[in-house]
């Protein structure tokens, strides 16, 4: 798509308020498969309706956020994207902000809403009733916080100062989307030790000594990163893939379809830092 074509689909967005008054805004996002996510926070928290517009895809290169930040100049209240944080976040890139009319997961990705450990072991506990054979989601995904935390503080910094001596790809295969029976036993145990081992691997001793890793965790603590949520700025298809498919074997019933009745269905009752902002956002419109 040229310039030309980006500033004229933005002049119809931008003015889709007057040109169909059902609507108060048009709301571009990375995919249609995102849709349920932005219209679920955007109807619980605004009394208006929006139009959404999944991103047009121009080659097999780009990704939906990239797209979307192409139109990011001609945003207004009446035209403004939802997007996916995903290291942009932790970068600290600028211009992502609602002050730019853009509204963020800040989280890695929306699938990882869907996994924030306390929400998700409350909704697994309403369709699992029986203690002896519930997955303790919140122990493991805890757990898995504190083993991913100081490597995604190092992946960071080594994307950010291009040196590169571990890469995104590298990370993410660290952290496998199935497991066997037995890593599954006490709640991931023999999982965790196996991330765990895959990261140490990665990350070697002399990586590790060319930090000040007291300074790196005060640096990240300041812009919301910790041990505690750590997981939750992991990419989003990991972490969403490994939870359900833990998850949909320890679903005794076979009428709960753990995906459809657990894992997509996040409670806003439920509040934490990440939602919280995305909810202070989304009233600011």
């Amino acid at each position: 798509m040229s310039q030309k074509d980006i500033i004229s689909t933005a002049n119809y967005y931008k003015n889709i308020h007057i040109l169909d008054r059902q609507y108060k805004a048009a709301v571009l996002i990375e995919d249609m498969d995102d849709l349920w996510f932005w219209d679920c926070l955007l109807t619980q928290n605004t009394s208006e309706k929006y139009k959404f517009i999944g991103h047009s895809r121009s080659n097999n290169i780009t990704g939906g956020c990239t797209e979307c930040l192409r139109y990011k100049d001609y945003f207004t209240e009446h035209f403004f994207a939802c997007i996916d944080s995903d290291l942009r976040l932790l970068k600290q890139e600028s211009g992502i902000d609602i002050s730019h009319y853009i509204c963020q997961t800040y989280t890695y990705s929306w699938e990882n809403h869907c996994c924030e450990a306390a929400n998700l072991q409350h909704r697994y506990n309403n369709f699992v009733s029986d203690p002896e054979r519930r997955f303790d989601f919140e122990q493991f995904l805890s757990k898995l916080s504190e083993i991913v935390y100081v490597p995604l503080i190092i992946l960071v910094n080594e994307i950010r100062n291009n040196t590169n001596r571990i890469t995104l790809k590298e990370f993410r295969h660290c952290i496998p989307n199935q497991c066997s029976k037995v890593e599954m036993k006490n709640n991931g145990e023999k999982l965790l030790e196996r991330i765990s081992l895959n990261l140490s691997t990665l990350i070697t001793s002399d990586i590790l000594s060319s930090y000040d890793l007291a300074a790196e965790k005060t640096k990240y603590e300041s812009i919301g990163l910790n041990k505690d949520n750590a997981y939750l700025h992991i990419r989003g298809h990991e972490i969403y893939d490994l939870v359900k498919y833990i998850g949909m074997r320890h679903c005794p019933d076979p009428n709960i379809k753990f995906k459809d009745h657990i894992l997509n269905s996040i409670n806003l009752e439920f509040t934490y830092p990440e939602m919280s902002s995305i909810i202070q956002d989304l009233k600011c419109l």
